[in-house]
This record gives structure tokens, sequence and C-alpha cells, in this order.
């Protein structure tokens, strides 16, 4: 007992090299901790700064009355009920002035409602009722017309190797035609047809 006693209770110069090396490596954890705390607030000030200059760079277009069947870009409200609401914009040349990821930031913080997660920017066609910011979204549509178009320029592409071919050339000098499979060149229109056929299935 008497020496457990004096071990907590003697400052000898070992006793104190220790001391001082856990003072040490304390203090080198508070430092750690300092500029991890300052490292976070360099991130936040730069997040804000970037979104007060997508903001002080969109200000006119954003406080500015909105026209009826005009086309946005910019998020709509989130909780799933019909019809929706423009939420916020950014005007096309702020939009191509910044990354992505600092207008979707700008849209986030800005938003007239709180965005646990990321908005998704779309293509908003603007219907304004009894002064309500009622939007369709045309992104869906978009994408489908991308990929659609895209079917058709691989078809396209397939059809003029047809034509190109030292074989097809040949066949055309004697007969008059492109071999099978080369003599129709698909084009874009009508590429939608088949939604418009869709509904009227479904309508009937």
């Amino acid at each position: 007992m008497y020496h457990h006693y004096q071990t907590h209770n003697t400052y000898d110069s070992d006793d104190h090299t220790t001391l001082d090396d856990d003072r040490t490596v304390i203090s080198s954890s508070e430092d750690d901790t300092s500029m991890e705390d300052t490292d976070s607030e360099s991130i936040q000030e730069y997040d804000l700064d970037v979104t007060d200059r997508v903001y002080f760079a969109d200000q006119h277009f954003l406080d500015e009355p909105k026209i009826h069947g005009h086309y946005y870009l910019g998020t709509v409200n989130e909780d799933g009920i019909l019809p929706r609401f423009m939420d916020i914009s950014v005007s096309p040349s702020t939009f191509f002035q910044f990354a992505y990821h600092e207008i979707v930031r700008y849209l986030r913080f800005y938003s007239i409602h709180w965005r646990p997660i990321k908005p998704t920017v779309d293509i908003l066609q603007l219907i304004i009722i009894n002064q309500e910011y009622q939007v369709i979204q045309k992104t869906y549509w978009l994408r489908l017309v991308q990929r659609h178009w895209r079917k058709i320029y691989q078809e396209q592409q397939r059809v003029w190797q047809i034509r190109k071919s030292s074989k097809n050339l040949r066949h055309r000098e004697l007969y008059g035609r492109n071999l099978y499979g080369g003599n129709s060149l698909p084009g874009l229109q009508g590429m939608m047809a088949v939604y418009s056929s869709n509904k009227r299935s479904n309508e009937e």
C-alpha cells in the first residue's frame, strides 16, 4: 500500500517526464481536433461562398416574375402531391457558368423548402393558374427522346454500312436496289409514335 501511495505522489524525474509526455499527447490531440474543426469550417465557408456567388450572379433572374408557358431549369416540390409546383429556378446563363454540383447546392440552400437530400434539376414548363406556379416536368420526355434518337442513329449507321459495302454496290448496279436492310433509312419523324399508340389503346 505504501509503495502504491508513493508512486502517485513522488515527483521524480521519470514521473515528471511521463507527465510531460502525457501533456504532449493531449496537446497534440487538441491540435488535431482544432485542425479538423478549421478544415470543416473552411469547407463550409467555401460552400457558402460558392452558393452566394451563384446567387449574386442570378439574383435578377430569381426575383423577376416568370412567364406562363415558358420553360425553366429548376426544381419542384417533392411532397408527392399533384399538381407539382415550381420551387426555385436558375437562368440558363448561370447554369452554364458554374459547375453542376455548385448549381445543385445553390438550388438546395436557396429553396423555399428545406431539402435533406440534393434536388434534381429538371426542365419545367410553367403553368400559372390562380397565381400558382404549377409545372410540367419535361425532363422525363427529353430522356425518352434522347433514347429513341440514339436508336435511330445506330440504325442509320447500320444502313449506311450496308450501302457502302462493295457487295451492295455491285448488287445495286445489277438490280437497281440495295441489299436487304439497306433500302429504308429511318428518320426522326414518327419515332415517338409508339407512345401515342399506347395512349389510344389505353383510352379504348
